[in-house]
């Protein structure tokens, strides 16, 4: 998977700047924001077209030093400090930002810089303005709290069971659902046949939100199957496809700079899952077998990149990988094994035990269980060595 593949992948505004600061790769909402267009924008560099504002509202590229390049040079996902956006025409939107170094797939010795972009607000002057048709690159966030952003800009979408019939489809794929399949799913107990309106009146919302049609018919038979628009892009279809690409890529032959390639690429599929699934449980019994399969891909990019930032020599960032994964499966023994076992490698004996006594707590709150031999050698060798 090629740095361009990440950047268009990215489910807001990306790009990527090469370890000179020039810009190697761009997204459509990226280039939206800046203002210009996408192919204009390769080879320029980031500090001549890019318009990060800092909390003073000061302008954040200086003659003296890149603050993203140094951010760069840790090696590890970093939140920039970026608070504004300054568009073309002079509006500020709040913005935050994340920068994840990844090898290159070019220079396997020079190191590119992945820029995450969530713009949180839209500004607009008039109403006229807010009422004129919306043309731009749709995104789905499903993940942690829902939302759709327009190029990069965050949409009002008033109808949770929108959310959940864009989940659906996401599910569905390129076959799509016929109408009737959707209606019994969303609306399982019967009301009387005013289900097929229930349906018109979620695309109704999602059209007015967002400016366009984000589902198609697949056919035009009777049975009215419906799929999302090809250009939608959702975090949880770009997730699931990542992280199973990532299994069937075998390491040895993984493009970019082994291990560190490897690590760069999960970091940026990691960036994606900021929350389960319907996290706050609203949409239908349908969603658990997927979001138990997204949980589970999620715990295995964690589960791989402990294993590879440890192998690296890296062990604060295999501890971060492991509180993660500790955090997401609080009882599972094999993360907290290792979450021990890199305090102890770190030389914080104390904050092993504190591990191992939460693990302990928790055990016994939820399964009436004590902590296995496995879990207590790991403490022994990370208090005393042996």
């Amino acid at each position: 998977m090629g740095i361009e593949r990440l950047v268009e992948g990215s489910i807001g505004p990306a790009f990527a700047i090469a370890s000179d600061g020039r810009i190697v790769a761009v997204n459509t909402a990226a280039a939206d924001l800046i203002g210009q267009p996408a192919r204009e924008l390769l080879n320029q560099y980031c500090g001549d077209v890019v318009n990060a504002l800092d909390g003073a509202g000061e302008r954040l590229c200086r003659a003296d030093g890149c603050p993203t390049l140094e951010a760069l040079a840790g090696g590890r996902p970093t939140d920039l400090s970026w608070c504004a956006w300054q568009t073309p025409d002079g509006v500020h939107l709040p913005v935050s930002a994340t920068a994840v170094a990844i090898p290159s797939d070019a220079r396997p010795d020079s190191t590119a810089g992945l820029i995450l972009l969530h713009v949180a607000a839209a500004h607009t002057g008039s109403k006229d303005a807010a009422a004129a048709p919306l043309a731009g690159e749709i995104r789905v966030q499903l993940f942690g709290r829902p939302e759709c952003t327009r190029d990069g800009v965050v949409q009002p979408v008033p109808r949770r069971r929108a959310f959940e019939l864009l989940a659906l489809l996401a599910f569905a794929g390129n076959r799509g659902l016929d109408r009737e399949r959707i209606c019994e799913i969303l609306w399982p107990d019967p009301s009387g046949g005013s289900e097929r309106t229930h349906l018109r009146v979620l695309l109704h919302t999602l059209r007015q939100s967002l400016g366009r049609d984000v589902t198609e018919a697949v056919d035009t038979d009777d049975r009215g199957r419906l799929r999302l628009a090809n250009d939608i892009r959702v975090d949880i279809v770009a997730f699931e496809r990542g992280a199973t690409a990532l299994q069937q890529c075998d390491p040895a032959t993984h493009v970019g700079a082994g291990a560190e390639g490897r690590l760069g690429e999960i970091d940026v599929l990691l960036s994606l899952y900021v929350g389960d699934l319907d996290e706050a449980a609203q949409f239908g019994s349908w969603v658990l077998p997927y979001r138990e399969r997204l949980h589970s891909l999620y715990l295995g990019l964690l589960n791989e990149a402990t294993r590879l930032a440890a192998r690296a020599g890296d062990g604060a960032r295999a501890m971060d990988y492991c509180r993660r994964a500790a955090a997401a499966d609080p009882l599972q023994e094999e993360f907290q094994i290792a979450l021990i076992a890199a305090y102890g490698q770190l030389g914080r004996p104390r904050d092993a035990v504190a591990q191992y006594d939460l693990y302990q707590r928790r055990l016994a709150s939820d399964l009436a269980l004590q902590p296995s031999m496995a879990v207590q050698r790991a403490l022994r060798q990370a208090v005393h060595g042996a």
